[in-house]
C-alpha cells in the first residue's frame, strides 16, 4: 500500500491478527480486576455490574453473523480498520460514562466493533494458510493474545488503585491506532464483491436469536419472580428463533452462514458440542476469582491483579508445550486431560485461603492456567482441521460467534449461581459459601464436557496433526 513501507509476508499476517486479539483480551482482563470499583462508582452491586460485561458479549455475538458478509462485501482490510475505529471510540465512551446505563450503552458499541475483529481477522489468516501450516498459524495467533491476560490483571489493578478505573479504557486508544497502522501495512485488501447479497432474513433471525437468548440469561441472574419470568420468556424466544434460523439457512440458496459446517464432526464438537461446556467453565474463573479475593478476602485491586497474573502466567508458560503435546497425544487425549484438570482446579480455587498468595495457591493458579491454554489450543485447532476453504468464512463466523456465546453464558451462569446461592443463604451480602457454590457448578460443567469428549474419535484431527509432525 502506498505510504506504508512494510513488506507483506505470510508470517506477518497471523501476528497482526494476534495483535488485534491482544487488544480485545487486554480490554477484558484489565476490566475484571476493576469490577468492584466500577460498581462502586455507579453505586451498583457486584452482580448488577454484570450487565456491563454481558452487554458487550450480547452485542458482539448478535453482530458476528454479519462479519463474513462484511468481509466479502467490503474486503478484509477495510472491514478490520472500520471495526477497530468503532472499538477504539467506544473504549473512550466507556471511560467517560457517568452512570451504569451509559456504561452499558458504550459497552454495546464496543461489542459491535469487536464483533467484526475476531472473525474477520481469523478469515484473513485461514484463507492464507495451508493445512500443513494450520497448527502453527493458530499457535501464532494465540501466543501474543496470551500476553494480554498476563499483563492485564496487574495493570488493571495498578491503574485502578493509583489513577482510577476509567484510564483502563483509555489505554485502548494508542493500541488501537497502532493496530490500524499494522492492518494497513500487512493485511491484504481481499476481494471485495459489491454484488454480494446480504441474507437479511437469516441475519435478523440469527442476531435476534442470540441477542434475546443472552439477554434472557442476563435477566435470569435476578432471582426475583419478575427476573425469572422475563428471563425465561426471552431465553425461550431466542431458542425458538434459533431453530427458525437453522431451518431458513438450510433452504435458502445463499445463506448468511452455510449450515454445511454443522455436518463437519470435528467443527461441530469443538464449537457447540462437549468442548463448549468446558469453554463455558473456563470463562467463569476470570470473572469470579477477582470478585472472590476482593469481596471475601479483602484483597486490593493490585493484589487481585497479582492473583490473576499467576493464573495467566500458567496460560503463557504452557503455550510452548501445547503443539508438541498435541502432536504426541492427539487432540482427544489432550482435550480430555486438560479438561479434567480444568474441572479439578476450578473446584479447588474457592477452597484456598486468599488473604495472600502462597506457594500452593500460586501452583494451583499456574496449573489452572496451563490446562486452559492446552484445551483452547487443541479445541480451536481441531475445529478447523476438516473445514474446506469454501466454508472458511462461515466456519470462522460461527466459531467466533459461539466463542462469544460461551463467554457470555459463562459470566451469566456465574452471576446466576452467585445470586441463587446468596438468595438461599442467610447473609444479605455475598460470602465465601456463595462463591464455593458458583465455582463447583462451573467445575461440574467442565466435568460433563470431559465425559462428552470421551466419545470423540481418537483419530480426530489426525490429518492436521500428522502433517505438522512431519515438518
Amino acid at each position: 500500500m502506498p505510504g506504508i513501507g512494510l513488506i507483506k509476508h505470510s508470517d506477518h499476517l497471523p501476528l497482526v491478527v494476534a495483535a488485534i486479539f491482544f487488544i480485545q483480551n487486554l480490554d477484558g482482563s484489565i476490566l475484571n480486576t476493576s469490577l468492584p470499583q466500577v460498581a462502586g462508582s455507579f453505586r451498583a452491586s457486584a452482580v448488577d455490574i454484570n450487565a456491563g460485561i454481558t452487554s458487550y458479549f450480547i452485542s458482539a455475538a448478535a453482530l458476528m453473523p454479519l462479519s463474513g458478509w462484511f468481509a466479502q462485501r467490503f474486503g478484509v482490510r477495510k472491514t478490520l480498520i472500520s471495526a477497530m475505529i468503532v472499538f477504539t471510540v467506544a473504549s473512550v465512551l466507556c471511560g467517560l460514562a457517568r452512570s451504569l446505563p451509559q456504561f452499558v450503552v458504550a459497552r454495546i458499541i464496543q461489542g459491535a466493533g469487536a464483533a467484526l475483529l475476531t472473525p474477520v481477522g481469523r478469515i484473513a489468516v485461514l484463507k492464507n494458510t495451508t493445512k500443513p501450516d494450520l497448527l502453527r498459524a493458530i499457535s501464532m495467533l494465540t501466543w501474543p493474545a496470551l500476553l494480554a491476560p498476563v499483563a492485564g490483571p496487574w495493570l488493571g489493578g495498578a491503574i485502578t488503585s493509583w489513577v482510577g478505573w476509567r484510564l483502563n479504557f483509555f489505554v485502548n486508544v494508542p493500541l488501537g491506532l497502532t493496530c490500524m497502522l499494522l492492518i494497513m501495512a500487512v493485511v491484504p485488501r481481499g476481494e471485495a464483491d459489491a454484488r454480494t447479497q446480504l441474507d437479511i432474513r437469516g441475519a435478523l433471525l440469527i442476531s435476534s436469536s442470540l441477542g434475546l437468548a443472552m439477554y434472557g440469561l442476563d435477566w435470569l441472574t435476578n432471582t426475583e419472580a419478575r427476573g425469572v419470568l422475563v428471563g425465561g420468556t426471552l431465553l425461550s424466544a431466542g431458542i425458538m428463533l434459533g431453530w427458525g434460523a437453522l431451518l431458513w439457512l438450510r433452504r435458502t440458496p445463499a445463506p448468511l452462514i452455510d449450515p454445511a459446517i454443522l455436518s463437519i464432526g470435528t467443527f461441530a464438537f469443538s464449537t457447540f458440542g462437549g468442548a463448549n461446556l468446558i469453554k463455558i467453565a473456563i470463562a467463569v474463573t476470570p470473572y469470579l476469582l477477582p470478585l472472590l479475593v476482593q469481596i471475601v478476602w479483602g484483597m486490593s485491586p493490585i493484589d487481585a491483579g497479582m492473583v490473576m497474573l499467576f493464573y495467566f502466567l500458567g496460560n503463557l508458560s504452557m503455550k510452548t508445550a501445547t503443539t508438541p503435546v498435541i502432536r504426541q497425544l492427539g487432540f482427544r487425549a489432550a482435550m480430555i486431560g486438560s479438561g479434567a484438570v480444568v474441572a479439578l482446579s476450578t473446584a479447588a480455587l474457592p477452597l484456598f485461603d486468599w488473604h495472600h498468595l502462597t506457594v500452593p495457591s500460586c501452583f494451583l493458579l499456574l496449573i489452572a492456567g496451563a490446562s486452559r491454554s492446552l484445551f483452547f489450543t487443541a479445541a480451536n485447532t481441531l475445529s478447523f482441521s476438516d473445514v474446506p476453504q469454501t466454508l472458511t468464512a462461515s466456519a470462522s463466523t460461527f466459531a467466533s460467534m459461539m466463542q462469544q456465546v460461551s463467554l457470555a453464558v459463562g459470566v451469566g451462569l456465574a452471576a446466576l449461581s452467585l445470586s441463587l446461592a446468596n438468595a438461599a443463604g442467610s447473609v444479605p451480602t455475598l460470602d465465601r459459601s456463595d462463591f464455593v457454590a458458583a465455582f463447583l457448578f462451573s467445575a461440574f460443567l467442565a466435568l460433563c464436557g470431559v465425559m462428552l469428549t470421551l466419545r470423540l474419535s481418537g483419530d480426530a484431527g489426525n490429518d492436521v496433526r500428522a502433517k505438522n509432525a512431519r515438518r
